[in-house]
């Protein structure tokens, strides 16, 4: 075996090597019980990255103006974080509640508590029994 070679791998990570593309990791269903999984989402934007769906339709409906705006955003064109921290919603005078709509459907409300502005971002139950972002529907009162 005068010409035999071993062939492995190193992660690019570990030997500096170049990457194409984002790398992103894995990151495993933090709750099938959807109230725990809203506290993880809002808490980890990689967790936001994870479990949203490859296009949200993002609604804003507005009062004032008695306008409605629905298009369809790529998840590469989303902005993260989508909802702000348990701890940003309360420095800023927010809250959040969380509501299951249906055994396949949830959502978290983000309510401001002196402005007329609510968004509702909605979930939906995968295959495998995790929750994904499907939907944000904004309302200006």
């Amino acid at each position: 075996m005068k010409n035999a070679f071993l062939m492995f791998s190193i992660p690019a990570v570990l030997c500096g090597c170049p990457t194409f593309g984002p790398v992103q990791r894995d990151i495993g269903c933090p709750s099938r019980d959807f109230g725990e999984f809203a506290i993880a989402f809002t808490n980890s934007v990689d967790i936001q990255r994870r479990w949203i769906k490859d296009s949200v339709v993002f609604t804003y409906r507005d009062s004032v103006k008695d306008g409605v705006d629905t298009h369809v955003k790529d998840k590469r064109d989303i902005k993260f974080p989508v909802i702000e921290t348990f701890k940003e919603l309360t420095t800023f005078g927010l809250s959040f509640q969380v509501g299951l709509n249906t055994e396949n459907s949830g959502s978290i409300y983000r309510i401001g508590t002196d402005s007329g502005w609510h968004v509702i971002y909605t979930f939906e139950k995968t295959e495998l029994g995790c929750w994904m972002l499907s939907n944000v529907d904004e309302y200006n009162f």
